[in-house]
């Protein structure tokens, strides 16, 4: 591997002259920009620039003990056109390193408690091997010096050892595995290849530099590795330049969210996390765009700067420098709490934004979540459950023609709302499911004003002020394979790589993620921890848990979702917005352990087999109705855990006709697939009937009653209407005057208002069940017996 020097340069440009032969650094600043260039022999570097280009050009040199040489960028230099850096790559020529060679290892506390460490060695390819005590310590490296190995366009592998016997080792996995070794390549030093120009126009001065640092190795003798505290780190070498990067913030309240997180007084903290990575700096409008450095935390996991000259609504990236790779990217922030659009300036077309939550005032400041017994959810999805109210994206809906649909929700006797994921994802349509910024809302639900976040807590404060509880939907299971940023710098493609911590493995909609990994772990976790805190949401829905875990707890995926529900309750214990936390997830198929407070510790789960008994009422008729599946399902029994349940009250399940699921990816809304199943059974009145007795039956079913939009109002069956769920067809609200609708909303309306006006009886407990097959008539009570019984009687074939 050649060892490059890296010269970064804008506009015209000329520096240095006639540096020592001593291997020295020689540092020339210009404001914020810094170049770095050492143990060169009368070097110069000159800049010509035939035409006018903007923002960077790079100069890739390698170099050692070079004399008298002269550097330029002419017409026949690489220029990259999607960014205008310009690239010189000289190669061929080498100087190898002598027979000896010194190993820097930045330790790690592990290390640092062995007392006398070993490094063992051997070069790739070829029989030379050993092992050499520790030489000596300087600062955080521990020193070992190897001799007698020719190592000229050799890899190395190297393993650390506590001692001779092996007693203890530092587990470095390699670039090919399965062994855990570390290999790197010895550092070639080489010069040629220079394009000249002798009649070029050099300007002199140096007031054009941009805010980069050239990394160098003083001398050949000498690489840089890393001692990784975890699996998933395998850095090469770096060099020795590149040590003053390492430092601690000055308060731990830089780690305490991903991403940029503005703290007043114009100072913004900003995270990167990027083990493998060279170098990142951040670039904004704070900055005019030239990077600033942003230093890693000494146990190798955090890149972060603290910036004191930032501003609400300010745009800012992040500029990354892999291994291997003679390339700046330049990407938006994964942790941003905010993306907009912009021109392309490398592999995203996206920037992120500085976002001020002190700015809205909640009026809904004394909500509290509700108790565990108070839900009765209604599903929506934002694009098309109600376009027609003010603030329409192109004719869209959004957050706030939404909140114009509130006082029709809370009439309708609806508790909470849950939409499909209302989280940034690629394009502007979409069911949600795809999203890739874990802590920003969709820009296109924020309507015509695409400035602010403040509407979703809009959103969320219109909601509580009417007593309506928010449920979000969160994809953990998967990342959106669309505009991925982490995918940039940490492959999504090549998902089993050991050098790819964010990732493993795959599922049928994108790369799964690596639960292995704290840092991922943490960075989901906190995502749903930071709408609890600046959205003061109520509960949440896990989208297809059993990608996460397939149903074994001792799967990684099953330590990550005790872990989440457990940090989670926790969380909202403290954060000020009441404790009772709901927790929903959809395993398919169910799962009790994942309601059960030693396992999955979720409140309920969707129970899709009641759904799927009840929709055979439109595609078949009640006659098809197995009344002892119908029963088992009314009672949950496949997901309780007795006194194990998590859910103090034992509301295991989430009990619905439709879902987004169940009236899409090939199947039809129920009124459609009634209206449509033939001459017979077939009028409004059956699709009114059907739709009240299946959604009785979830009312009033074990657990929490769901309405997935527009079934209430029979859509589906008219002409104008959804016939299946569309994300570009919205809800026909135009026939809510027909008196066949407006007689079915208020029939649920009533069913409702029964449940909620006795929410002090044990909804949770059918005490007994029957049913009459030949009749399809199911009756239960629900209570322990008394003067205020209550008993459910529901005939499904209107005989």
């Amino acid at each position: 591997m050649r060892v490059l020097l890296f010269v970064f340069v804008s506009l015209l440009l000329y520096i240095l002259n006639n540096c020592s032969t001593n291997p020295v650094v020689e540092q020339i600043k210009t404001n914020y920009n810094q170049i770095y260039i050492t143990n060169q022999e009368n070097i110069s570097v000159s800049i010509t620039n035939t035409n006018t280009y903007s923002d960077f050009h790079i100069v890739y040199i390698t170099n050692y003990q070079v004399s008298n040489v002269t550097f330029y960028i002419t017409n026949t230099t690489y220029i990259d056109t999607n960014t205008n850096q310009v690239y010189i790559i000289s190669s061929n020529v080498y100087i190898a390193p002598g027979d000896s060679l010194m190993v820097y290892v930045y330790t790690n506390n592990k290390i640092n408690s062995w007392p006398n460490p070993q490094l063992y060695y051997w070069v790739v390819g070829s029989a030379s091997s050993g092992a050499v005590n520790k030489l000596s310590s300087v600062g955080e490296f521990v020193v070992f010096k190897i001799e007698g190995v020719d190592f000229a366009t050799k890899k190395v592998g190297i393993k650390l050892r506590k001692d001779a016997s092996w007693s203890d080792q530092e587990p470095i996995k390699s670039e090919n595995g399965p062994l855990y070794d570390r290999i790197v390549s010895i550092p070639v030093y080489s010069i040629t290849n220079i394009t000249t120009n002798s009649t070029t126009n050099t300007v002199n001065g140096t007031n054009y530099i941009t805010n980069r640092i050239s990394r160098v190795i003083t001398s050949p003798d000498k690489i840089f590795v890393h001692s990784p505290q975890n699996w998933w780190e395998s850095f090469p070498y770096f060099f020795e330049s590149e040590t003053n990067i390492y430092r601690d913030p000055p308060t731990n309240a830089v780690f305490e969210w991903f991403g940029a997180n503005y703290q007043g007084s114009g100072i913004t903290y900003f995270l990167f996390y990027g083990p493998n990575l060279r170098r990142v700096w951040v670039a904004g409008d704070f900055s005019g765009w030239k990077p600033v450095d942003m230093y890693l935390s000494r146990d190798r996991v955090w890149w972060w700067a603290i910036i004191s000259n930032t501003a609400p609504g300010q745009k800012y990236k992040f500029v990354i420098e892999k291994y291997n790779d003679p390339y700046l990217h330049w990407i938006s922030d994964p942790g941003a709490k905010k993306n907009i659009y912009s021109p392309a300036m490398d592999t995203s077309g996206n920037e992120s934004v500085i976002i001020d939550h002190s700015s809205y005032t909640w009026q809904s400041s004394s909500w509290q979540r509700p108790g565990y017994e108070y839900y009765v959810i209604y599903q929506i999805h934002i694009r098309t459950f109600y376009t027609n109210g003010p603030g329409d994206y192109y004719g869209w809906g959004t957050f706030e023609t939404a909140i114009s649909k509130f006082d029709y929700l809370t009439n309708l006797g609806i508790t909470a709302i849950e939409p499909l994921p209302i989280n940034e994802f690629a394009g502007d349509q979409s069911w949600g499911y795809n999203y890739v910024l874990y802590y920003a809302p969709e820009t296109a639900y924020v309507g015509t004003n695409l400035t602010t976040v403040d509407t979703f807590k809009r959103f969320v404060d219109e909601a509580h002020k009417r007593g309506m509880a928010v449920i979000l939907d969160l994809v953990f299971n998967h990342i959106g394979p669309g505009d991925d940023v982490i995918a940039s710098y940490d492959p999504a493609y090549d998902w089993q790589n050991p050098q790819t911590y964010w990732y493993s493995g795959a599922t049928p909609w994108g790369p799964k993620f690596n639960y292995s990994n704290p840092i991922v772990k943490e960075f989901l976790i906190d995502s749903a921890k930071y709408f609890m805190k600046f959205y003061k949401i109520d509960g949440f829905r896990f989208d297809a848990t059993y990608y996460i875990a397939y149903n074994d707890w001792n799967n990684p995926g099953g330590s990550f979702l005790y872990d989440m529900a457990r940090e989670l309750r926790t969380f909202a214990s403290n954060d000020g917005n009441g404790p009772n936390l709901l927790l929903i997830a959809e395993n398919l198929p169910t799962w009790n352990w994942m309601t059960d407070k030693n396992g999955g510790k979720q409140d309920a789960q969707w129970n899709v087999n009641l759904s799927h008994e009840l929709k055979k009422m439109f595609t078949s008729g009640p006659s098809i109705l197995d009344m002892n599946n119908l029963s088992s399902y009314i009672l949950a029994s496949s997901l309780d855990n007795g006194l194990n349940n998590q859910n103090p009250y034992g509301l295991i399940a989430v009990q619905y006709l439709s879902s987004h699921d169940e009236v899409a990816n090939g199947k039809r809304r129920p009124a459609r697939d009634l209206k449509d199943r033939g001459s017979w059974g077939n009028s409004e009145y059956d699709a009114q009937y059907q739709t009240l007795t299946a959604l009785a039956t979830a009312i009033f079913a074990r657990g929490y009653p769901m309405i997935f939009m527009g079934d209430e109002i029979l859509e589906g069956y008219y002409t104008g209407d959804q016939e299946w769920f569309r994300d570009d067809v919205p809800i026909n609200w135009s026939k809510i005057t027909n008196t066949r609708v407006t007689n079915t909303i208020k029939a649920v309306r009533d069913l409702i208002k029964i449940r909620k006006d006795h929410v002090n009886k044990p909804w949770y407990v059918p005490i007994t069940i029957h049913h009459n097959p030949g009749n399809k008539v199911i009756g239960f009570s629900r209570t322990p017996g008394g003067s205020d019984d209550i008993y459910v009687i529901i005939n499904y074939d209107k005989q």
